[in-house]
């Protein structure tokens, strides 16, 4: 078997903010490399938000931020900054029908912890993990240096304002009306892949997508094999072609042997 490449999807597909990796999922990603393939981070994440525990399980590579951020073996491949004028046009938007953003780049995320609900469970998970890496909002606009937008919504009213205001101007991916995320527009975890596979001359079908949300769907289509976990979006479950059991039951382990990779 010639070499591969596979594309991992971080939250709810190698990693659970309260359980962490698995150890079969480790091991797992270890002997893939050991066989002489590619692990590759593509993420929705921007790099700040990668904590070090993740980045140890070992990869060749970091696709984050939706695609505005690439490196490979240590080597940055891409980085995209936002515009700043855009940027404070969008923060006073948001301001002013209530809706919660976090700036987030590949050494800060921005945002205000006194504007941020409590009782949202990521409002937790931010203070308690990543705040050394985190700036306020408030004496930095004009000054951001971020790849992404994330906002925190309440319904499908605020999640049609926002595209109605910024679909154009930004690439929107709707979290089901959770959350979205909002990215330069030309960039997403596809980008950045088909970008990886021309920088290491790749055949497609040697690419393997493993993630579980809806913003992986362009990450599907990127690749020649899509995997879907088992604890994944049913969007994500019908785009995928091969739906491997969830995190925590050896979900990447049986993908992985499922394609022969281990």
């Amino acid at each position: 078997m010639g070499q591969k490449a596979v594309f991992f999807d971080i939250d709810g597909t190698i990693f659970e903010f309260n359980k962490g990796t698995p150890d079969n999922t480790r091991e797992a990603i270890h002997r893939l490399r050991e066989n002489g393939h590619l692990a590759f981070i593509s993420t929705g994440r921007s790099l700040s938000y990668i904590s070090e525990d993740i980045l140890d399980v070992g990869f060749d590579g970091v696709l984050a931020g939706c695609g505005t951020y690439i490196s490979y073996k240590g080597k940055e491949l891409d980085n995209v900054r936002m515009d700043q004028e855009g940027l404070r046009e969008a923060l006073a938007f948001f301001e002013k029908i209530g809706i919660y953003p976090i700036l987030e780049g590949w050494e800060w995320l921005y945002f205000d912890f006194e504007a941020f609900p409590p009782e949202r469970s990521w409002s937790k998970v931010y203070r308690q993990r990543f705040q050394h890496v985190i700036k306020p909002l408030t004496g930095h606009v004009g000054d951001f240096d971020c790849n992404k937008l994330t906002l925190f919504i309440k319904n499908a009213k605020e999640a049609e304002m926002v595209i109605d205001r910024f679909d154009g101007v930004y690439h929107i991916v709707n979290h089901d009306n959770e959350y979205m995320e909002l990215m330069p527009l030309g960039y997403s975890k596809a980008t950045s892949i088909k970008k990886i596979e021309e920088y290491l001359h790749l055949a497609n079908e040697d690419m393997y997508a493993i993630g579980d949300s809806n913003n992986d769907l362009e990450m599907f289509e990127a690749c020649g094999t899509a995997i879907c976990m088992g604890n994944g979006s049913p969007k994500a479950k019908e785009a995928a072609d091969f739906v491997t059991a969830d995190m925590f039951s050896d979900g990447i382990t049986i993908a992985l042997k499922e394609y022969g990779l281990i």
